[in-house]
């Protein structure tokens, strides 16, 4: 995971340079802008095939509503939510905004970075697995959002005594929960504990990235020392290092004693979707589209 975070903080420098200072002016004050005193509805998706009105009678007006037979957001459902975006950050060519976002593949559409592309939206993708360190809504939003959605699916159940809760009703409790869970301070700690504004690149300590040790198996291209057999724990030259000189700063460390127990090499089965890494989706030239 550390090397994919470093990989990511160097593509935000990339972004700087890569953009005129005037655009990346414009995005910085957009971003301060619309993290104290902005936040949109989410988007609505309904398990059905057409959408209708009445679905969202009491929801929160201005938000992106449609169905599908998935349940989930596709392609589609994404471009619809992309020109909601558009519509109210009313971004431009001239004046660009920068879209934070995942590896999906719904997010990799030819027609979503080519629309991305023509209203001045530069998106930025967060590296594998990184989601929980590096996402604003993950980190300082949904939690918050969690206990308000419990607190007014307590009140609707007090207020509707013998009713049962539909997929219906739940508009309404976003529209109360949302705004209460969506404050400035909340946002406001999201852009801060990510370190994507003020921007910073130690944000994250060491000590972060432990857990992913005991995961961290070695490049399959690079030729190994020693061969992995199943059920057989190994450790790399660097964790050993790294091991070495944590023991000698605080004297003691378990791993000293007995190595981590390390996963063996990963199989990549045929027709597996190849890992994605951080891109400017916008900016490099990629294939985009179903894997």
């Amino acid at each position: 995971m550390k090397k994919e975070i470093e990989e990511h903080q160097l593509l935000n420098t990339r972004l700087q340079e890569m953009l005129s200072k005037q655009d990346f002016k414009n995005i910085c004050d957009k971003v301060k802008y619309m993290k104290v005193t902005q936040f949109h509805f989410p988007a609505f998706i309904f398990p059905c095939i057409r959408y209708k009105d009445l679905f969202l009678v009491d929801g929160p007006p201005e938000s992106v509503k449609c169905g599908n037979a998935s349940r989930w957001m596709q392609e589609e459902e994404f471009v619809i939510f992309l020109k909601h975006f558009v519509k109210h950050t009313k971004v431009t060519s001239e004046r660009k905004v920068l879209l934070l976002l995942d590896n999906h593949s719904l997010h990799l559409s030819v027609q979503a970075v080519n629309y991305c592309k023509e209203n001045g939206i530069v998106l930025l993708t967060f590296p594998p697995h990184c989601s929980h360190k590096l996402q604003l809504l993950d980190r300082s939003m949904y939690g918050p959002f969690k206990k308000m959605i419990n607190t007014a699916s307590d009140t609707w159940m007090r207020m509707n005594p013998a009713k049962t809760m539909t997929i219906y009703d739940i508009p309404s409790l976003v529209k109360a929960a949302f705004p209460n869970a969506a404050t400035p301070s909340n946002i406001q700690a999201g852009f801060g504990c990510t370190g994507i504004w003020p921007f910073n690149p130690d944000i994250f300590q060491e000590c972060d990235y432990a857990p992913s040790q005991v995961t961290d198996r070695p490049d399959p291209s690079a030729s190994l020392a020693t061969s992995a057999q199943p059920g057989q724990a190994f450790i790399s030259a660097n964790l050993a290092a790294e091991a070495s000189t944590l023991a000698k700063a605080q004297g003691f460390c378990p791993s000293a004693v007995r190595a981590f127990p390390k996963a063996g090499v990963r199989k990549n089965p045929s027709g597996k979707r190849k890992k994605l890494q951080s891109e400017i989706l916008t900016e490099t030239h990629t294939t985009v589209g179903r894997g």
